[in-house]
């Protein structure tokens, strides 16, 4: 059983002062919120039984029972932007400057089954302080002077959005949890053993040797912090110096009248991502890696992975700081139509493409996360979706309208299969394999995921949904009232779009566990007055 408690509570301020001209629209404000977050979580047993295939194979364990809080102490952009038009030019420009300020307040944890034995104490603590500048800049033509044919080109500079994650993710109470071996050796399908026993002896059944020597530890006077002289609180630091994300959005467009209220657009956007962070284990080196290689169980292919030592296993410092060579980049095209047809009827749509790269092969302390590291190379899909929406008016005043949609989703992740110390090879294995031996007899982890697809390639089954709606408009003296009859997912689609499970060898492996509603027939009501 699990009882979890979030409190929320944000406060805003907002206010914006507008100069209109002729040929100017200016415009300054300011934006402002803070406020804090409360979590509490509590478990019975303090942990989590996992079965694979039904087997006994590991358990979660927390160090709950945990209460922390997290404060925005500070959320500010200033701003002043203005769109000035001359003769056949427009521009739209303008200057934002931001005000990030986070901390943890004071806090104080009862001990727990897999924690320290007294009452944790810390804070409280404020995380790097983040401002600067972000410009934005547009420019519209009109070709021709003649409000036909438009052409336009912006680029703007963005801050990563910020609320509380960042202290929630390094405050030393949150929810914290290791995956630990677990054999259950009286068949009595209860993970038995605390703290320090010896694994595999009478009433231990979880290999605690697992467990990382500071899980659930708040040293007094730690800090989260990485600097000089600094003591970790647990398993996580944030480096001191980590500055702010941001990215900067480049856009070029065309937008043209084809005849009379048709008119057709085209544009190309495209984003690159900065001060991009990388997160590893500071406590240990490639050195701490043995290499291995596993046989897929789907085509025998050879996928070289690495053993961490016994000895470095348990040595667990995870520091995030700035990449040194890391990169992220997104681009898209739309192409889009709008038309207002005759007799009061309206058709609109277009097509969209897009696609996310990411570079990340500059993690120095563990090898396996340098599989697939370069998208570039993975050959990521192109995302597309196509729409297409209208309405017409028909007889005795009913008006009919129908939207077409068609899209594809990227399933999180990419198939792995997770092998345990025990995972033996099927009696037909594929390739350099001997079938019923031990995947992996180096094994030092309770769990490992082997990546047998590049994450990003995999994709949903294609939606294809057709909604359609049939409504009329009453007058009713001073009251209009409009009945609509809908069917939505017209042509029952009932595609995939959400699995259970990526894990290959599972009973839940590409299990569907969100799929398209089935067809619905809706019946509705407007009403103006």
């Amino acid at each position: 059983m699990t009882n979890s408690i979030q409190d929320p509570t944000r406060r805003f301020l907002v206010a914006a002062a507008s100069y209109v001209t002729g040929s100017h629209n200016v415009k300054v404000g300011l934006q402002q919120n803070w406020g804090y977050e409360w979590f509490a979580l509590y478990k019975n047993a303090d942990l989590e039984q996992n079965y694979q295939n039904g087997v006994p194979s590991a358990v979660v364990v927390f160090n709950t029972p945990v209460v922390w809080n997290n404060s925005l102490d500070a959320n500010v952009g200033l701003y002043a932007q203005d769109s000035w038009s001359f003769k056949r030019l427009t521009l739209n420009y303008g200057l934002r400057w931001e005000y990030f300020k986070a901390s943890i307040p004071d806090e104080v944890s009862t001990p727990g089954r897999f924690g320290p034995t007294s009452d944790r104490h810390f804070g409280p603590q404020t995380f790097p302080v983040w401002k600067g500048l972000t410009p934005r800049f547009g420019v519209v033509l009109d070709v021709f002077g003649n409000a036909k044919t438009a052409v336009k080109f912006s680029a703007n500079k963005y801050f990563a959005q910020m609320t509380d994650g960042l202290t929630n993710a390094y405050n030393p109470m949150r929810a914290q949890s290791s995956t630990l071996s677990w054999t259950d050796l009286n068949g009595d399908d209860v993970a038995q053993g605390e703290r320090g026993c010896t694994y595999l002896s009478a009433g231990c059944e979880i290999n605690f040797a697992q467990l990382p020597s500071t899980f659930g530890q708040v040293v007094p006077g730690c800090s989260v912090l990485r600097g000089d002289g600094t003591t970790p609180c647990g398993t996580a630091q944030l480096d001191a110096n980590r500055t702010r994300e941001y990215s900067v959005l480049y856009g070029v467009g065309v937008q043209h009248e084809l005849f009379p209220r048709v008119s057709v657009s085209g544009n190309w956007f495209h984003s690159d991502f900065y001060n991009l962070g990388v997160t590893y284990n500071s406590l240990q080196t490639f050195a701490d890696y043995t290499l291995f290689s596993v046989a897929s169980p789907i085509d025998g292919a050879p996928i070289a992975m690495y053993n961490v030592s016994s000895a470095a296993r348990t040595r667990v410092l995870t520091l995030e700081t700035n990449a040194t060579d890391r990169q992220r980049t997104n681009t898209a095209f739309e192409f889009n139509f709008n038309a207002r047809l005759p007799h009061s009827a309206t058709l609109f749509g277009g097509l969209s493409t897009d696609r996310t790269l990411q570079v990340a092969c500059d993690d120095p302390s563990n090898p396996n996360n340098l599989l697939y590291c370069d998208q570039t190379k993975n050959d990521i899909p192109w995302l597309t979706q196509f729409k297409i929406a209208g309405s017409v008016p028909l007889k005795w005043g009913i008006t009919f309208g129908a939207a077409y949609q068609s899209y594809r989703y990227i399933l999180a992740g990419g198939t792995v299969w997770q092998i345990t110390p025990t995972t033996r090879y099927a009696a037909d294995c594929k390739g350099a394999c001997t079938p019923g031996a031990l995947v992996d007899p180096g094994m030092t982890v309770a769990t490992l995921n082997v990546p047998l697809e590049a994450p990003g390639r995999q994709l949903s089954d294609r939606i294809k949904q057709l909604d359609v709606t049939f409504g009329k408009w009453i007058t009713l003296g001073k009251v209009r009232l409009q009945p609509e009859l809908s069917v939505l997912n017209a042509l029952n689609n009932h595609a995939v779009y959400a699995v259970r499970s990526l894990n290959y060898g599972t009973s839940s492996y590409l299990q569907p566990s969100t799929i398209l509603q089935p067809r619905i027939l809706r019946l509705g009501m407007q009403v103006k007055w």
